[in-house]
């Protein structure tokens, strides 16, 4: 079993260690819990819902290696 996986984020804040690729390297088992820890975005930016592989994921969620995670921005319009 691999000790670390690597994830794309895409999220309107920095993570460290993330590569300009939008890749980076957690250890196996980590969640994105664990991914907004290492984040640390303002409250408000933390409350966003997030999508991996396209499907709407919790906080608790699991992620593997080579999953795509996305935090998405509420729209606006006028």
């Amino acid at each position: 079993m691999a000790e670390t996986i690597r994830v794309q984020i895409s999220a309107p804040f920095e993570i460290p260690g993330q590569d300009t690729a939008g890749w980076v390297q957690l250890p196996a088992g980590s969640r994105v819990s664990d991914l907004l820890r290492l984040a640390r975005p303002p409250l408000a930016l933390r409350l966003l819902p997030v999508v991996v592989n396209g499907k709407t994921a919790g906080r608790r969620h699991v992620l593997q290696d080579g999953d795509r995670v996305v935090f998405l921005l509420p729209m606006s319009g006028g």
